[in-house]
């Protein structure tokens, strides 16, 4: 995780603002935290080699952070931690999803929390989560498509309200100069294309109410808390020193 920081870092800015902001930022652990100070305290030997390829950087400031590693005692095992993080994950995806039910403009907020959810549950190599995974990407790939669909209606709505006003123009020549006017065919188009659109999407509304917005018909939850309890119960061993670089690396 450090590691991937000096790459950011290296790649966003040349000075140290945007690690210090990162710093103070709520989301970095205690021990995230002191490893930013050591990032800090070598970064100008980092920002010299920024020029040559970022893995050279990288492995330059891999012995400080060793340093760092060995001063940590890791108390908890990869499944606790884990099945903590995913009841977390799981607990905001279902809030989300009650509030999607009243309010539908949340669906890219859905759709963040879908995407954590199944990320996380994707580390674990278990045939009880596939099942779980399939089900975030089919709701997944719903919002995605609704998304899409919204922003085509946009345009659509854009483009029939120009032909309009272009054929009402025309209409009212046609009657000052007595000539027949042309029906107006990219408008009964647009208008129709228009109609499809709205229909899929209140389509795709309705699969997401029916799979996912249904107490009778979700039982994802239910199968979410069996497998993070399962999870939670699989004994796993606990890290009390630095892990070799094969294991670092995963």
């Amino acid at each position: 995780y450090l590691n991937e920081l000096i790459h950011e870092h290296l790649e966003n800015t040349a000075n140290s603002i945007w690690l210090k902001e990162k710093q103070k930022s709520k989301e970095l652990s205690a021990e995230g935290r002191l490893g930013v100070e050591i990032l800090l305290e070598y970064l100008p030997e980092a920002e010299k080699l920024k020029r040559k390829k970022l893995h050279t950087a990288s492995k330059k400031i891999n012995k400080p952070l060793e340093s760092f590693t060995k001063k940590i005692k890791f108390k908890k095992s990869f499944n606790s931690t884990t099945a903590e993080i995913l009841t977390e994950f799981a607990q905001n995806f279902k809030l989300k999803l009650t509030e999607f039910k009243k309010d539908k403009s949340l669906a890219h907020q859905v759709y963040i929390r879908a995407m954590r959810l199944r990320y996380t549950f994707e580390l674990l190599e278990s045939s009880d989560v596939s099942t779980l995974v399939k089900s975030l990407k089919m709701l997944q790939d719903l919002l995605d498509d609704t998304h899409n669909l919204k922003r085509l209606l946009k345009r659509v709505d854009y483009g029939l309200k120009r032909e309009v006003n272009k054929w009402s123009q025309d209409y009212l020549d046609a009657l000052k100069t007595n000539r027949t006017q042309s029906e107006p065919k990219r408008v009964f188009a647009l208008s129709s294309l228009r109609i499809n659109i709205l229909t899929q999407i209140e389509n795709n509304h309705k699969v997401v109410e029916e799979h996912w917005l249904s107490k009778s018909t979700n039982t994802f939850f239910k199968d979410a808390t069996t497998a993070i309890k399962t999870l939670k119960k699989t004994p796993d061993s606990v890290m009390t020193e630095v892990p070799d670089n094969k294991h670092q690396d995963a």
